[in-house]
């Protein structure tokens, strides 16, 4: 599993002429927490550290475990049959029926541990972490 690391400092700009399943993503994208700033022909999205944690940590991740759990649990004749949207639409489920679990237990939001007090204690070198423009 590979979560794509985003620069949050950069805007990012999606086209108006969205897509059914794009239109949800919009939608999604918005109950992270992400500001998206609308003009005449297009979404500018305007990342934070904390919208973007959100859509990867407590999204993202857990619609990928969907996917694998769709894979390992069901039969590969089945599987193979299955249609994009199909496999799409269990991994949106199942991420949003974890999450609600995992906020229930009270196990996910958790808070962030690299911070710059956390990398001076392990002696990490900070420009590691930092984004170079």
């Amino acid at each position: 599993l590979i979560l794509e690391c985003l620069n949050f400092t950069e805007k990012l700009v999606w086209d108006r002429n969205l897509s059914i399943n794009a239109q949800k993503e919009l939608t999604r994208l918005k109950e992270d927490g992400l500001e998206i700033e609308e003009d005449k022909r297009r979404y500018i999205f305007h990342p934070d550290i904390n919208s973007v944690r959100n859509i990867q940590l407590y999204r993202t991740l857990l619609h990928e475990i969907g996917h694998f759990y769709q894979y390992i649990s069901t039969e590969p004749e089945i599987y193979d049959k299955l249609t994009t949207a199909e496999k799409e639409a269990f991994a949106h489920h199942f991420a949003e029926q974890l999450k609600t679990e995992l906020i229930g237990q009270k196990i996910i939001p958790f808070d962030r541990i690299l911070t710059k007090e956390f990398i001076a204690e392990s002696n990490l070198d900070i420009s590691d972490f930092e984004i170079n423009s």
